[in-house]
């Protein structure tokens, strides 16, 4: 491991990848910086091998940066920092959708890496401390987004809706932790990497997946229709139906004799 300095600020890692113009680093929070080697001053070496902050240190950090008001609570795999008392309202729902993510994988013969760091978590405690902590990171999030997952700080931020278990501002508050602890989990396990991000369409659509009562939860919901994404579904036939026309036509003979007959306009 080396430290450095980058714009003025002291960071403490192992180099991953040096190049003539780019250095990248993956620091002991599970961070990754991009820099140009000639902004970067002061190294040295701190030690032979890399080893990430210690869950102590990880919730001290979280701590400090996050001021009062907020306290952090840790399972097996998560870090999870919320406002004062609210630990058994939102820690263990980390930790379950990691868990149900491993399952899910592991039943069909993919066995998903353990990850390298403590997974963070940060609930915030309405919407505008949200935004003000997205923007401090250099970030801003933009209006209707509830909660993100950063590749590159490879953490979840939300925000707390409120409501009870029952209401529809949990529900919201749920649907999100599920999709961006599904990108999480995916990120640190594996499944996709951060070095080189995947297509839209498969980071996006296995947060999609999980979404659905019967994959993220398939002993409470067993039946195969609950392994629809019913409001997905819902949203895609409302974009796309209005415009589909069920036949394509023929642009290219593939033979010398008419290929099948396509099916007549509105049929």
């Amino acid at each position: 491991m080396v430290e450095l300095t980058v714009a003025g600020q002291r960071i403490e890692g192992s180099p991953i990848g040096v190049g003539d113009n780019k250095i990248h680093l993956l620091g002991r929070d599970g961070r990754l910086w991009e820099f140009q080697p000639e902004t970067a001053r002061d190294y040295r070496k701190t030690a032979d091998r890399f080893r990430a902050y210690s869950t102590s240190e990880f919730r001290a950090a979280l701590l400090r940066e996050l001021g009062g008001g907020y306290e952090v609570t840790g399972t097996g795999h998560y870090l999870v920092a919320h406002p004062r008392g609210q630990g058994e309202k939102w820690a263990q729902r980390f930790e379950d959708l990691y868990r149900s993510f491993v399952h899910y994988f592991s039943v069909r013969g993919l066995q998903p890496a353990p990850p390298q760091f403590p997974l963070v978590g940060i609930v915030c405690r309405n919407r505008d401390d949200f935004a003000r902590h997205a923007a401090a990171t250099g970030q801003p999030a933009p209006n209707g987004v509830a909660g993100y997952y950063n590749p590159e700080t490879n953490r979840i931020t939300l925000y707390d809706m409120g409501g009870k278990a029952d209401s529809q501002h949990w529900r919201e508050n749920a649907g999100v932790l599920i999709h961006e602890a599904t990108h999480q989990t995916a990120f640190n396990s594996g499944v996709h990497s951060r070095r080189a991000l995947p297509p839209k369409w498969l980071a996006e659509g296995l947060a999609m997946l999980f979404e659905a009562p019967g994959v993220y939860d398939s002993r409470a919901f067993p039946q195969l229709s609950d392994r629809i994404n019913r409001a997905r579904l819902r949203t895609f036939r409302e974009a796309v139906q209005p415009r589909h026309r069920p036949w394509l036509p023929p642009t290219i003979s593939l033979a010398p004799t008419p290929g099948p007959l396509m099916p007549r306009p509105g049929r």
